[in-house]
């Protein structure tokens, strides 16, 4: 039985030139007018000479392995008569090889070829190995560099399949500086561990006074915890480390779980909400630094506290975010449909989201509209209610709209004897409002615009009293007809 020549496909083919590939051969091959030519040796199969048009002749050898094909580079030709040209744009690597040397190597990777090496993906695995340890060697700090980047060179932040907000990607970076570089800026990022970040976490989680302000805390942790899971994440995707070491750690033993709010206005306190910001645009206050002030009511509302009162209103009605109701443009709103569609660019999911206002609402923005007769902004800022009082023209969204009005809250809240209510608080309500009057988890979950359904469960408890009471009524209702029953 005569052996199979596992060299025969490198061969030269029909219409394929083959020569002895030796100096003189070598230096005489003719140079393609275009694109690049491969001469294969006579001897030794699969063995050539790769000729481009630029007149560089590099050794090759080329192999089948699984139906594919694969080429090896032995070496850039350097012919003994001439000085050896540098790689354009490159400085010259290699002294280069010459056809003889060629030769020799490519007859022992010809037989281990034959013995059933595969040296290209030798080659390729060692050079995937050098470049993971080359990785390896990549600082925290220069890789947070590259996550980021800069506004010339955006990184991964602001070019995620879900953008970050501006303040979002500042508060990540904020917590890199304050409390990730000084701890390990400079360490290589395949040498941190899970004890790493877990010493963070903990470190980070005491408060403590810097520079005359509070920094660190639980919730500090929690969100420099949440920030490195991200980063390592990506870096992983990147292979610059083997796992996440944010991942391993266990977060419910190092981390102090986030409290969670439960106050909701009750029904009393709900009417004195909706009084307090009817009357507090038409009440001043109005005396001297000599006297007593007095308070004197106004025959015409202050605009800028009514603006941020109508804000209130609205965000109360609407269970929308404060940032999503003073971001508000009249372009968003149809007044006639009561409906508000709230554009991706001012939602925490970067998702756009539409809701129809109750008329109470509508009201609210018909007011404004005619008080400050701003043409973009339904709550427009400090800066751009003053130029509109004033009758200076605006261009454009100048001034922006309202920013924050928790001066404002705090002194309405006090008045009314409300000191623990918060702003977000009023969403709470509107929740706690829904699943009263029966709407279910989902239904509330997709009017307060939840991007995961788990937000919405911490409302389940208002529907399992929801449940609790249908349970009494019927029970009440039973007791009635016992009693009602003839005896007997």
């Amino acid at each position: 039985m005569q052996k199979r020549d596992l060299g025969a496909d490198e061969r030269a083919k029909p219409g394929e030139a083959a020569v002895h590939l030796d100096t003189a051969t070598v230096r005489g091959l003719a140079i393609p007018d275009k694109g690049s030519r491969l001469w294969l040796d006579d001897e030794i199969p699969g063995f050539g000479c790769q000729v481009t048009y630029g007149g560089t002749k590099t050794f090759r050898l080329r192999y089948r392995r699984g139906g594919k094909w694969y080429s090896l580079k032995i070496g850039r030709w350097h012919d003994p008569g001439e000085r050896l040209r540098p790689s354009r744009g490159a400085a010259q690597k290699s002294e280069g090889i010459s056809a003889g040397d060629a030769r020799v190597k490519a007859a022992e990777l010809r037989r281990q070829i034959n013995a059933g090496g595969h040296p290209a993906f030798e080659v390729r695995a060692a050079a995937a190995e050098q470049q993971r340890a080359e990785r390896g060697l990549v600082t925290v700090r220069q890789a947070w560099a590259e996550y980021c980047g800069t506004d010339e060179a955006p990184g991964f932040v602001y070019q995620r399949a879900r953008p970050m907000a501006p303040k979002s990607i500042l508060q990540i970076q904020t917590s890199f500086a304050n409390h990730v570089e000084p701890r390990i800026g400079g360490r290589a990022m395949s040498s941190i561990e899970a004890e790493d970040i877990e010493a963070i976490a903990l470190e980070v989680g005491k408060s403590r006074m810097r520079k005359g302000r509070k920094v660190g805390g639980p919730a500090a942790a929690r969100h420099v915890v949440a920030h490195l899971s991200a980063f390592f994440a990506w870096a992983l995707k990147r292979k610059l480390v083997k796992a996440n070491p944010a991942k391993a750690i266990d977060r419910g033993e190092v981390l102090e779980p986030a409290p969670v709010r439960e106050r909701y206005l009750a029904p009393e306190e709900f009417d004195a909400v909706m009084r307090a910001l009817d009357e507090w645009p038409l009440v001043a206050k109005r005396g001297s630094r000599h006297g007593p002030a007095k308070i004197v009511r106004l025959d015409e509302p202050q605009v800028r506290q009514l603006v941020s009162c109508e804000a209130f209103r609205v965000g109360l009605l609407t269970a929308a975010r404060k940032s999503e109701v003073y971001k508000m443009r009249w372009s968003d709103v149809d007044l006639d449909t009561r409906v508000w569609r709230r554009p991706a660019r001012t939602m925490k999911a970067r998702k756009a989201h539409e809701i129809v206002l109750a008329p109470t609402a509508v009201n609210s923005l018909r007011k404004l509209r005619d008080a400050h007769g701003d043409p973009v902004f339904a709550f427009p800022g400090k800066q751009r209610l003053d130029a509109l009082i004033a009758g200076r023209r605006l261009k454009g969204d100048e001034g922006g709209p309202m920013k924050d009005a928790h001066e404002l809250w705090g002194r309405i809240r006090r008045t009314i004897g409300l000191d623990d209510v918060t702003i977000h608080d009023l969403r709470h309500t509107a929740a706690s409002v829904l699943i009263s009057a029966g709407y279910t988890l989902d239904d509330v979950g997709a009017q307060l615009a939840h991007a995961n359904p788990q937000t919405t469960k911490r409302y389940a408890h208002l529907m399992h009293e929801r449940k609790r009471e249908m349970a009494d009524a019927m029970e009440a209702f039973s007791n009635m007809r016992k009693q009602s029953a003839p005896a007997g």
